[in-house]
């Protein structure tokens, strides 16, 4: 289990057509990462899919992204 934050830097970020990079594509990145180790790893997966899209085009906003993973721990008998 874990929980994503982020602002709409992250969804809002445009690439040279103008597109934005939007929830549908976030969503689908984070389905992509579900694997990841741990929250760091998932924040930069994120982000190198979000540098891919823009490719190269100026920033307009803030992107930022909060991550926490929950691992459960298995109690020593």
């Amino acid at each position: 289990d874990g929980l994503v934050l982020y602002t709409d830097g992250v969804t809002e970020a445009t690439n040279r057509d103008l597109a934005l990079y939007g929830e549908d594509r976030l969503v689908g990145t984070m389905r992509g990462l579900l694997g990841a180790h741990d929250a760091g790893a998932l924040i930069g997966g994120i982000l190198k899919d979000v540098d891919a899209f823009v490719d190269g085009t100026e920033q307009a906003d803030d992107i930022t992204i909060l991550a926490f993973k929950f691992v459960a721990r298995v109690a020593e008998a």
